[in-house]
C-alpha cells in the first residue's frame, strides 16, 4: 500500500530568452524589502515564461506578444500571471521566514544541484541552455528558485495539515463523487452493430472463439476510426462517453464481453481492457489516481490558508517593469469596480504630452491597451451612427403621408396595417418597426433630430478617430510586422490612401493570394464550400473578396486625388494580378472569362502611366495580347 507523502512537483522545462534586472518587490506597509529574496529578477521570471511558451508551443500554438486570441492569451498576460504567481511565493517565503519554516540553503542547493546535474551532465543540454539563458548559472538560478518555493509549500503544509492521513480521508469523503468523476479511469475496446441481433450472435461467436474480440472489430464494427486498431477506443473519464456506454464501461469486469448495449450510435459489444476505479481511501492509494487528488488537497489546503494570511497581511508588491505595472493597474482597477472610462482617461493623459503628441518614453504595451480599450468605448457610437442612418434610410422610404406622423400616429398605423406576404406591405411594416423602435431607444424621431443626433455622432467619432489614429500610428511604427497593429492602423487612420493598401494587400497576401497559386489548396477549398453552397463556391472563395479588395482600392486610392501615382499604380497593378491568376484556376467558363475581363479593364488604366514614364508600353501591349488570347480561347471553345 502507497504511504501518505507530501508531494514535490520539481518538473524543470528549458526556457528559450534571456534577460536581467529586477522586475517586481515584495513591499511590508508599501516599503519594498531589502532582502535580495524579496525580489523577483527578470532572468527568473523570463526563464518560467519560457517554460510555460514552451509548452504552448508543443501544442502547436504560438502567443502573440500582446494580443491574446480565444484559445491562448497573449506573452504579456502569461508573463504578468507567472510574475503574480512569484510574488504569491515571495509572501509566503516572508511567513516561512517569520515562523521559522524557511528552507536551509544546503537543502535547497542540494535538490538544486540533483536537478542540475542531469541537465548539465548532456552537452547539447548545456549547449541549449547557455543559448537560452545566457549562462548555466543563470538556469541554475531559474531551478533554485522553483525548489525553494516548493520547499516552503511543503513546510507550511505540515503545520496546516497534523494528522494527514485523517485529514486526507477527510477530504476525500466529503468530495468523493467529483474525485471519482474526473479521476476513474477506463480503458476499452467496442465493436459497434446496427442491430442487437447481429450483436448478440457475434457476442456468442467471439466467446465460442470461433472469433478473436479484434479481428471481429476489424471485419464487422461500422465504427471504423476503431475497427482498424481492433476495437480500441483508448483511455477515458466518466462524462467523455455517452452515458449508456459509460456506465456499462465502469460496471464491467476488465476482460469481460459485456452487451449488446445500445445507445443512440447503435449496439455495442464492449471490452473492458483496464479499469482505475475506487470507492475508499484504500483503494485511492492502490492507483495512479491517487497523486493527482493529494494534490488537489494538498492546493486546496494551502491556498485556503495563503488567501487568508494575505488578505491579512501588511505585505504588498511593487512592479518595476512599466508595462507589466500598467497591466496590473488594469486588474487592480477592475477588481476594484473602477469605471473603464476612467482608468482610460488616466491612460490617455500617460500616453499624450501638452502638445497632444505621444510621449517618447510610452511602452508598447500601453499603445496596445489604449486601442483594445478603444474598440470597447467607441463601439456605442459606431453603433448609433448606423442606427441612425437605419432611422434615415427607414424615413425616406415610408410613404409621404406617413411620414408625418407623430409617433403615436405612426405606432397605430403599424398596428393597423394586416400582416401580408405582398413585399410592399412587408416593406412599410419593416420600415415602420425600425423607426419607431430605434426612436424608443435613441430619443430622435424627426428627419431633423436625427441628422441633428447623426452629425453629432459623427463629429465625437471623428474627433476621437484623430487621437487614436495617432496612437495607432505609434504602434505600427514599433510593430510594422503585426497584422493586428496594421488592422488598428487601418481601422483609425481615416481612410488614408497609404495605410488602405498597406491593409489591403497584406490580406491579399494573407488570404486570397494562397489559394490563386495553388490550385491543390483552392480545390480543397472549393470542395468543402460546394457541400454548403453548392455551385456559388467559386464566386464565394474567390470573386467576392476580390469584388471586395477592388471596391477598397478603387475607391480610397485609384480614384482618390490625395493618393500618389505610384500608390496609384501599385494598386493597378495588385488587380491585374489578382484577376489574371483568378481566370487561370478550374473553375466555370464564365468566371474565367469576367476575370480575365477584370484584369483586362485595369490594364487600360496603364495607358496614363506610360505616359508619365511610369511604365513602359511594351508591358500594356504583351499584357493586353495576353488577356484577349485568354478569353478569345474561351469564347471559342465548344
Amino acid at each position: 500500500m502507497k504511504r501518505f507523502v507530501f508531494l514535490s512537483l520539481f518538473l524543470i522545462t528549458f526556457a528559450l530568452t534571456f534577460a536581467s534586472g529586477e522586475v517586481a518587490s515584495i513591499t511590508l506597509n508599501g516599503t519594498p524589502l531589502s532582502d535580495a529574496y524579496y525580489q523577483v529578477n527578470a532572468d527568473v521570471l523570463q526563464g518560467y515564461l519560457n517554460d510555460a511558451l514552451g509548452s504552448y508551443q508543443q501544442q502547436g500554438i504560438s502567443l502573440d506578444p500582446y494580443f491574446s486570441s480565444q484559445n491562448a492569451p497573449s506573452q504579456i498576460e502569461l508573463k504578468y500571471n507567472i510574475l503574480k504567481n512569484l510574488l504569491d511565493d515571495k509572501i509566503a517565503g516572508y511567513y516561512a521566514q517569520e515562523n521559522g519554516l524557511f528552507p536551509k540553503e544546503e537543502e535547497v542547493s542540494g535538490y538544486t544541484d540533483q536537478i542540475a546535474t542531469s541537465y548539465f551532465s548532456n552537452p547539447q543540454y548545456v549547449s541549449q541552455i547557455e543559448m537560452s539563458y545566457g549562462s548555466t548559472e543563470t538556469f541554475w538560478r531559474v531551478i533554485e528558485s522553483y525548489v525553494r518555493s516548493e520547499l516552503i509549500k511543503q513546510n507550511i503544509l505540515k503545520t496546516l495539515v497534523t494528522d494527514y492521513p485523517a485529514s486526507f480521508t477527510e477530504y476525500f469523503e466529503a468530495n468523493k463523487a467529483d474525485i471519482k468523476n474526473k479521476y476513474e479511469k477506463v480503458s476499452a475496446s467496442h465493436i459497434l452493430l446496427s442491430s442487437e441481433a447481429s450483436a448478440t450472435e457475434l457476442k456468442k461467436l467471439i466467446e465460442n472463439g470461433s472469433l478473436t474480440f479484434e479481428d471481429a472489430a476489424k471485419k464487422y464494427s461500422i465504427d471504423t476510426g476503431s475497427a482498424q486498431n481492433g476495437g480500441s477506443i483508448g483511455e477515458f473519464s466518466r462524462g467523455e462517453l455517452v452515458k449508456e456506454f459509460e456506465d456499462a464501461s465502469f460496471a464491467a469486469t476488465p476482460g469481460e464481453i459485456v452487451g449488446p448495449v445500445e445507445t443512440e450510435y447503435g449496439y455495442h459489444l464492449i471490452r473492458v481492457d483496464s479499469k482505475s476505479t475506487f470507492d475508499s481511501v484504500e483503494e485511492l492509494l492502490s492507483t495512479n489516481a491517487y497523486t493527482n487528488v493529494a494534490r488537489d488537497f494538498q492546493n486546496k489546503v494551502y491556498l485556503g490558508w495563503f488567501n487568508n494570511y494575505k488578505a491579512n497581511s501588511p505585505l504588498g508588491y511593487v512592479i518595476y517593469d512599466p508595462e507589466l505595472d500598467l497591466l496590473d493597474r488594469l486588474m487592480k482597477s477592475q477588481v476594484s469596480g473602477e469605471d473603464i472610462e476612467d482608468f482610460y482617461a488616466r491612460l490617455e493623459k500617460e500616453l499624450f504630452d501638452s502638445s497632444g503628441e505621444i510621449k517618447e518614453d510610452t511602452t508598447t504595451f500601453a499603445a496596445v491597451l489604449y486601442l483594445m480599450i478603444s474598440d470597447s468605448l467607441m463601439q456605442p457610437t459606431l453603433d448609433n451612427l448606423q442606427k441612425l442612418q437605419a432611422m434615415l434610410d427607414a424615413r425616406k422610404n415610408l410613404p409621404e403621408d406617413i411620414k408625418t406622423l407623430s409617433p403615436e400616429d405612426m405606432q397605430k398605423s403599424l398596428e393597423e396595417t394586416p400582416d401580408s406576404t405582398d413585399n410592399k406591405v412587408l416593406e412599410l411594416k419593416n420600415n415602420l418597426s425600425t423607426l419607431i423602435d430605434l426612436s424608443k431607444e435613441l430619443g430622435v424621431f424627426s428627419e431633423e433630430e436625427i441628422n441633428a443626433r447623426l452629425a453629432e455622432e459623427q463629429t465625437y467619432k471623428d474627433k476621437r478617430y484623430a487621437v487614436i489614429g495617432k496612437v495607432a500610428g505609434f504602434l505600427y511604427h514599433r510593430m510594422p510586422d503585426s497584422d493586428k497593429a496594421l488592422e488598428y492602423l487601418n481601422k483609425y487612420s481615416g481612410n488614408d490612401p497609404e495605410v488602405v493598401f498597406l491593409y489591403t494587400s497584406k490580406q491579399y497576401e494573407n488570404e486570397l493570394k494562397p489559394m490563386l497559386e495553388s490550385e491543390e489548396l483552392f480545390q480543397n477549398y472549393l470542395n468543402y464550400y460546394e457541400q454548403y453552397v453548392g455551385d456559388k463556391a467559386a464566386e464565394m472563395l474567390i470573386k467576392y473578396p476580390l469584388t471586395s479588395i477592388e471596391n477598397r482600392l478603387k475607391e480610397n486610392v485609384i480614384k482618390n486625388d490625395k493618393a500618389s501615382d505610384e500608390l496609384k499604380l501599385k494598386s493597378i497593378r495588385l488587380l491585374i494580378e489578382a484577376y489574371n491568376k483568378a481566370g487561370k484556376l478550374s473553375i466555370d467558363k464564365n468566371l474565367k472569362i469576367d476575370f480575365f475581363s477584370g484584369a483586362l479593364a485595369y490594364t487600360y488604366y496603364l495607358d496614363d502611366y506610360v505616359d508619365m514614364g511610369l511604365v513602359e508600353e511594351s508591358e500594356v501591349d504583351a499584357l493586353v495580347d495576353e488577356l484577349m488570347n485568354e478569353i478569345n480561347a474561351l469564347e471559342n471553345e465548344e
